[in-house]
């Protein structure tokens, strides 16, 4: 037989040291970094293990390394994670032949989890509105897009309806969306929204989440049936926070001086709001129209509200122009044309027929 001979050859390599972990000014980031690598062109790629000491393994997560010069590095988004205390990264080496190895471990200390800062402001039961802001710092990879998901919730915190996605704008730091009732068929009360960040592959990575309630006050909208027909609504009528006894509502043809203005009693539905059904056929002419809402309460009538509409002739199937005033606006409006209903309809100057 013919001898074979083997043989070897050591290679020296070095796994290299840790450095100290750092932690982002906004803790939210803790940057682990892997130094003085030397694996003589074995490897293919240093992956690092990281998880919480509490509850075993529940809450791995696996980063693929960066590499720059002889070290390697990854950014740990803190906010994947909910445990405090010890956590442990054990780094693996993934050779050219498929093998992998761990080569070197380590641990560190985390005191307090940030989730990021999503925030609720500028709560408006008259537009029916609010801005829903998320503040957060480097993630530690790219993103796609941010997205906060709101739905409501019953007294018990139970979903009612369909989660709707709005899409959170913003530069650096803050991203904001605007909520709006209007998606969420006027529902008022408690909602939740949670903030999402998408990531390269298209998957959602949740952020944080808060609750916020809207109370209806006093918003006027117009709801087209068709180019010629529709309803005016108030939801949450009041007087100064006294909710109403009774809605009237003056609506006229703004070209024509007021010279088709109705007085119509609002109807209430099952659901306490009041509303008039507005037609073309009961007025002069189509175009825009003007719609002032009043208010009774203890015998007291009081302008609460108004809006501005297209009903159209059939010609154009135009789309509803709607306008909010503060206090200051409303109360120059209800001195200038506050109407009366008997002994004679004053309201101010014809400049200010469709002032609503």
């Amino acid at each position: 037989s013919e001898l074979m001979k083997e043989t070897s050859k050591s290679i020296i390599i070095n796994k290299g040291t840790v450095a100290p972990v750092a932690i982002s000014s906004n803790k939210m980031i803790y940057t682990v970094t892997l130094n003085d690598v030397d694996m003589k062109g074995m490897e293919k790629e240093i992956r690092f293990a990281v998880w919480s000491e509490e509850n075993g393994q529940d809450d791995l997560q696996w980063y693929t390394a960066e590499k720059s010069g002889n070290s390697y590095q990854v950014k740990i988004p803190m906010y994947k994670y909910n445990d405090t205390g010890s956590y442990n990264v054990h780094i693996y080496a993934d050779l050219q032949d498929d093998s992998s190895y761990c080569i070197v471990c380590t641990s560190f200390q985390v005191d307090e989890i940030v989730k990021s800062g999503v925030e609720v402001k500028q709560i408006s039961g008259k537009t029916g509105t609010a801005q829903i802001v998320e503040t957060m710092g480097d993630l530690g990879y790219e993103i796609t897009g941010v997205r906060v998901g709101v739905w409501d919730v019953d007294e018990n915190g139970e979903q009612k309806g369909d989660v709707v996605w709005y899409d959170m704008s913003g530069e650096e730091d803050d991203y904001t969306a605007t909520f709006d009732v209007r998606n969420h068929k006027y529902q008022f009360g408690t909602y939740n929204a949670h903030v999402y960040v998408v990531d390269t592959n298209g998957d959602y990575v949740f952020l944080d989440g808060t609750s916020f309630t809207i109370t209806a006050n006093n918003m006027v909208v117009y709801e087209k049936t068709d180019s010629s027909n529709g309803k005016v609504l108030i939801y949450g009528p009041n007087v100064k926070n006294q909710k109403v006894d009774s809605v009237r509502m003056a609506t006229w043809s703004c070209d024509g001086n007021q010279d088709d203005l109705k007085w119509i009693t609002a109807k209430k539905n099952e659901e306490g709001i009041y509303y008039v059904e507005i037609s073309r056929s009961d007025y002069k002419r189509g175009g825009e129209y003007a719609t002032h809402v009043y208010g009774t309460v203890n015998g007291e009538e009081s302008w609460i509200g108004g809006i501005r509409y297209i009903i159209s002739d059939g010609a154009n199937d135009e789309v509803a122009v709607i306008r909010e005033f503060d206090d200051q606006a409303k109360e120059v409006m209800h001195n200038i044309i506050y109407a009366v209903e008997t002994g004679g309809q004053v309201y101010g100057n014809a400049q200010y027929d469709c002032f609503v």
